[in-house]
């Protein structure tokens, strides 16, 4: 049974369909979603550095600057990740505002990217050009979408 990490975005809460959607085809115990606090805790990275250290995720997904995120998390552990529309080339600067400071490790990436062609938050192409260029093993894909995935485009790639 798979173990996966979900990483809410910026303007989203942990839970919602997505997450009852995994945990009803995973198993509530197998799926972790937490409350990300993107602008109030400066030691959100190594605390959930930690928790995938523990939990031992089989697949980190993260959406926006959760995508981010798990793409930081996974260049420190070993797991597969599944982005969507993930924020990685406006993240950075926008996190240590908050003291917060991902780290990227030296573990190559391995999965899926989905990229809303139609995604007026985060340019498409730039993130599409940042992607490949620094994770050349992942798969990008366009959908034509805007910045938040609809729950059945994010089934579809479960």
């Amino acid at each position: 049974m798979k173990k996966i990490l979900y990483l809410h975005g910026l303007e989203s809460s942990p839970g919602g369909e997505k997450v009852e959607y995994l945990q009803h085809k995973y198993g509530i115990d197998n799926i972790i979603a937490p409350e990300m606090e993107y602008k109030t805790n400066p030691n959100l990275f190594e605390e959930t550095l930690e928790l995938v250290n523990n939990f031992k995720p089989d697949l980190i997904i993260g959406s926006s600057i959760g995508g981010y995120f798990a793409e930081c998390l996974a260049t420190n552990y070993e797991t597969e990740v599944l982005l969507l529309n993930p924020a990685s080339i406006n993240s950075l600067q926008y996190l240590q505002k908050y003291d917060i400071n991902p780290t990227k490790g030296k573990t190559t990436l391995s999965g899926t990217v989905v990229i809303g062609a139609n995604d007026g938050v985060i340019n498409p192409e730039y993130s599409k050009d940042y992607l490949e260029y620094n994770h050349p093993n992942l798969t990008v894909l366009y959908e034509s979408i805007g910045h938040r995935t609809p729950f059945n485009t994010f089934k579809e790639y479960i």
